[in-house]
């Protein structure tokens, strides 16, 4: 299999939204190993799984992407609004 490059590289840079973070930022690691959990979750709901572990494992990658988006609203010093937890999920 041949392999494709544009040969250009990144610089070392990741990019959110329009504002470019360098790789070795924390954040950016913080939200790669978050993605790669939510992944995993993703294809362990594909496997059989009973219907209230699928439903656990829902609501754990939906509490993920909260978690990613308060990340990446530090990360960026924006001032969006990000979900909350609601206080049942904080124990």
């Amino acid at each position: 299999m041949p392999t494709f490059y544009t040969g250009k590289g990144d610089g070392g840079k990741s990019y959110v939204g329009k504002k470019s973070v360098s790789k070795t930022c924390l954040e950016i690691e913080a939200l790669g190993q978050l993605d790669e959990l939510n992944s995993m979750i993703g294809v362990l709901k594909s496997h059989k799984v009973s219907k209230d572990l699928r439903r656990i494992l829902h609501e754990i990658q939906e509490n993920l992407f909260i978690v990613q988006s308060h990340v990446a609203n530090i990360m960026l010093n924006e001032k969006f609004k990000v979900p909350e937890f609601k206080n049942i999920k904080i124990k």
